[in-house]
């Protein structure tokens, strides 16, 4: 998938206006359950795993990009497909979905995440 129409007026509004609530939040979940198209969330969020960025990159001209850490205890037994941008800490709408090929996590491994925002 890719940006919500959500995200794509909050780029507007931040982009135009230089106010509005940018996303800093992302979160991560297993994807099962059916799909509904929903503008508030993900399949299947994981509890408590929302993070705020680690690092947040505008030095590129109209570009960002967010970068988000997860720690091999945090991921420990969790399976991703899944995670999404929100501008809120819990809630909230989506405003950038991606899924993938379920990934186990045996407690070994780190997730990183970068997504890059740009206005072309």
């Amino acid at each position: 998938m890719g940006i919500s129409v959500y995200g794509l007026s909050g780029l507007a509004l931040v982009g135009f206006t230089g106010s509005g609530t940018p996303p800093r939040y992302c979160t991560i979940g297993s994807g099962s359950g059916g799909f509904v198209s929903t503008s508030s969330g993900l399949i299947a969020e994981y509890t408590n795993q929302r993070k705020i960025y680690s690092t947040r990159d505008p030095s590129t001209q109209k570009q960002c990009t967010w970068t988000y850490d997860w720690t091999s205890v945090q991921m420990s037994g969790l399976t991703l497909a899944e995670f999404g941008m929100f501008s809120a800490s819990s809630g909230g709408t989506i405003w950038d979905r991606h899924t993938l090929g379920s990934v186990a996590f045996d407690g070994s491994i780190e997730l990183q995440v970068q997504i890059q925002g740009k206005i072309s």
